[in-house]
């Protein structure tokens, strides 16, 4: 007798190794038998004839930290397949906190929903709270160096004194004590853009006591894309950490194309570094509209950007660098707009024209419209060419991380819209570079989104299909599965994603979704001067 059985699929377990039939037996979470299961009797069978039965899907690099506290069903990953999303990434996640820039760090967290105050401090107080509360997968958490910056600095530009620098190394152990899997950076955010590389090194280097990794959101997709990945391979080197680079592919205006980033990559592995990138296979990506300003303007926070924008001196100032940076206002499409929903769905080129603005003074009028919502108005940019992503996506460094975010279509988080990515990564990447591209095997794509992100983030008892491993799996139609969200219609679900389970409970049959929250919420379990655990995936 078994809590659940899956019958009669076709495994692809993970591990790279080809397909094969066989039942599957599920009791207390975990995964307790794998052959024929004929006779055998279960709590809940699942008949899987001629659909896939694989590992659940890890996603390495989301911004749910907010979202799914806010709407724990975590409905847009679920339906994707995902069964563990990685958080904290980009610099931003939801601590630690100090009580005097608490607001402002609320506002500055992607995906913040207004009305929904943080209700922690620490780091580990947050991973309880999310605990307490419940969720429907399994989150891992990275600590954010632009949060800890916040806290120890407030948004002030420049480097650290060396109590701040104390300061922000001994949040760096505390949350790395609390759980962290590694620190994260987003050194083209404000106030993290004005690190130098020596403050996160000596950050990394506290990382490198607790076993943890270096994931970066490097300083510049576009012109300065090489010099800045060799300064995040600088930073893993001197500080002895391996080194994740996030969403990493060029962008069409960097200079450089995804043949010679590999090689880049390739010689830093052969002087002995660990690195590893993730992306999502779309060629646009996308971000806040602040992320169009210099850093100083932002220097006293998104909550003071009304003020800076209504300086007549600093408005030009800000006008330059929008016309410096020459963005390509008909790839700007606002995902979203409190105060401008007609607008929601239309380039930057299409707005500027209905108000008869130029595309610069579109931009700040959309952000004095917002106020300190600013953060909540979201663009598709970073344009990269497809010949350059098929080449990262099916490099050996690569895993898939949707860069999305957590987000349903009914409830708190309806109105909210985002990339595509956050309804639809995981079955495009079936679809676009399985089914039709033909770059990956089936057997191939499912590792780079299973066991390869668990050995990458030590997801020990994750990512592959193995008697003791978790009970957490996914079934789907091979042939079906692709997503249908689009730029401009971003909030739609996918097709093809059948069952999902995870600790071996059925969260999504088909087309629905039951309410139950078996997620757990993993820490990092190295402490300080112990040895990590092995990977048995």
């Amino acid at each position: 007798m078994y809590d659940l059985i899956i019958r009669n699929g076709t495994v692809v377990d993970g591990s790279g190794k080809d397909r094969y039939s066989s039942d599957l037996g599920i009791t207390d979470g975990r995964i307790v038998i794998i052959e024929d299961l004929t006779g055998a009797r279960a709590d809940t069978v699942i008949d899987a004839t001629g659909l896939i039965v694989s590992p659940g899907f890890i996603d390495t690099h989301t911004h749910s930290d907010f979202t799914v506290w806010v709407d724990p069903r975590a409905e847009s990953s679920i339906r994707q397949g995902v069964t563990t999303q990685v958080i904290g990434n980009c610099g931003h996640s939801c601590a630690p906190l100090s009580e005097e820039n608490r607001e402002a760090l609320e506002k500055a967290v992607f995906g913040h929903v207004p009305g929904f105050a943080f209700e922690w401090k620490t780091f580990g107080e947050y991973l309880s709270a999310l605990e307490a509360k419940g969720v429907a997968h399994n989150i891992a958490a990275l600590v954010g160096h632009g949060t800890i910056r916040i806290a120890e600095m407030g948004f002030r530009l420049g480097p650290p004194t060396k109590n701040e620098l104390d300061g922000m190394k001994n949040q760096v152990a505390r949350s790395m004590s609390e759980g962290a899997f590694g620190l994260s950076t987003g050194l083209s955010y404000a106030p993290a853009s004005s690190a130098e590389a020596g403050e996160i090194v000596e950050l990394c280097k506290v990382v490198a006591r607790y076993g943890g990794l270096y994931s970066t959101h490097i300083r510049s997709y576009e012109s300065g894309f090489r010099e800045a990945t060799l300064e995040a391979l600088k930073i893993g080197k001197e500080a002895g950490v391996p080194v994740h680079l996030s969403h990493h592919r060029p962008a069409s205006k960097a200079g450089i194309d995804g043949r010679e980033t590999l090689r880049i990559l390739e010689e830093a592995t052969e002087r002995g570094l660990d690195v590893s990138c993730d992306h999502y296979p779309y060629t646009w990506g996308a971000s806040t509209l602040t992320a169009l300003l210099p850093a100083w303007a932002l220097a006293d926070g998104v909550q003071a950007l009304p003020g800076v924008l209504r300086d007549s001196r600093k408005r030009g100032g800000i006008l330059d660098h929008i016309r410096t940076i020459s963005p390509s206002y008909d790839k700007y499409i606002l995902m979203n707009g409190r105060e401008n929903q007609k607008f929601v769905g239309k380039t930057l080129e299409e707005i500027s024209r209905l108000i008869g603005k130029k595309p610069g003074e579109t931009v700040l009028k959309l952000l004095e419209d917002e106020g300190e919502d600013a953060y909540s108005v979201y663009v598709s940019m970073h344009t990269t060419t497809e010949a350059d992503l098929d080449e990262v996506i099916t490099s050996d460094f690569y895993m898939l991380g949707s860069d999305g975010i957590t987000l349903s279509t009914r409830g708190e988080l309806a109105s909210m819209r985002w990339h595509p990515r956050s309804y639809g990564a995981f079955p495009r990447m079936l679809s676009q570079y399985v089914r039709k591209k033909k770059l990956l095997t089936l057997e191939k794509a499912i590792m780079k989104m299973t066991s390869l992100p668990a050995k990458r983030f030590r997801l020990s008892d994750l990512g592959i299909i193995r008697v003791g491993m978790a009970g957490d799996v996914v079934v789907f139609d091979e042939q079906q599965v692709s997503d249908t969200s689009t730029y401009r219609n971003p909030n739609r679900y996918p097709r093809g994603i059948l069952y999902v389970i995870v600790n071996g409970h059925v969260v999504a049959s088909k087309n629905s979704l039951t309410e139950d929250r078996p997620g757990r919420v993993l820490r990092h379990g190295i402490r300080d001067g112990t040895t990590p655990r092995s990977i048995t995936a």
